[in-house]
């Protein structure tokens, strides 16, 4: 008899953060019915988010595994003890010193790669942690970025941040129209994102995103959140620009 062919390992690091957390447990139950083997990377105190609703999944596919690596100490990283999730801190100054706290989990992370067994096949990393790519590339595996937010909102972003409509409006409430969108989308900057609005950018978090982006571009491919035929037509703009920026 021959040999059972290996299964396929898909290692799945999301930014502690509800919004980014809860999706990538959908998407490693979708691999799972795939039978692609997945395992969550998170922190102590996340972990639990992870493995209560797991405890109750009927799993169809192979098990779901949650590794656990730990949180930069407080030493390290100056954030108060106990702190391991960003919807935790409501100022934008701790947001971004949670943000560059996260950066000191590249070697927890690349020790954890080494030790998988089965070795991983694929390495689904956050916007957020831009060295995955990197990582990724000294275990000659692919690198997906996942986004915790849905195609359409991806496509806004992109193409406001790439061809700036906003800049041509008065004030935060007039309309303008985002550009290269199949259908009219007519937005102000008081619905758009936060960064948009500032008439002054927040340097450092200008500085983390501009990272996120240039990794993206290194990386794979890029997994988004889609509900609707509306956010799959999405994707296919989401494609164009983001080859858009690697060309």
């Amino acid at each position: 008899m021959g040999t059972e062919p290996q299964r396929l390992h898909v290692v799945l690091f999301p930014l502690m953060a509800a919004g980014h957390m809860i999706p990538i447990l959908d998407i490693a139950k979708l691999f799972a019915a795939q039978n692609v083997k997945a395992t969550i990377v998170t922190t102590p105190l996340n972990a639990p988010f992870f493995i209560k609703p797991l405890l109750s999944y009927k799993n169809i596919g192979p098990t779901i595994d949650i590794e656990i690596i730990p949180f930069p100490s407080k030493e390290a990283t100056g954030l108060p003890d106990g702190m391991e999730n960003f919807d935790q801190f409501t100022s934008e100054e701790m947001s971004v010193r949670f943000l560059k706290a996260t950066e000191l989990l590249q070697e927890p992370l690349v020790q954890l790669l080494e030790k998988c067994n089965p070795k991983a096949n694929c390495l689904v990393a956050d916007l957020f942690f831009p060295f995955a790519s990197d990582i990724a590339a000294k275990f000659n595996i692919p690198r997906l970025v996942f986004h915790g937010t849905c195609c359409f909102a991806l496509s806004v972003m992109d193409s406001t941040i790439k061809y700036e409509p906003h800049k041509a409006v008065l004030d935060d409430y007039e309309e303008f129209v985002v550009p290269h969108l199949p259908h009219e989308i007519k937005i102000t900057k008081m619905k758009s994102n936060e960064g948009i609005r500032r008439s002054t950018p927040n340097i450092e978090l200008m500085q983390i995103l501009g990272r996120a982006m240039e990794s993206e571009i290194k990386s794979f491919g890029v997994i988004g959140v889609a509900f609707t035929s509306w956010n799959r037509i999405m994707l296919i703009i989401i494609g164009k620009l983001w080859e858009g920026r690697r060309g």
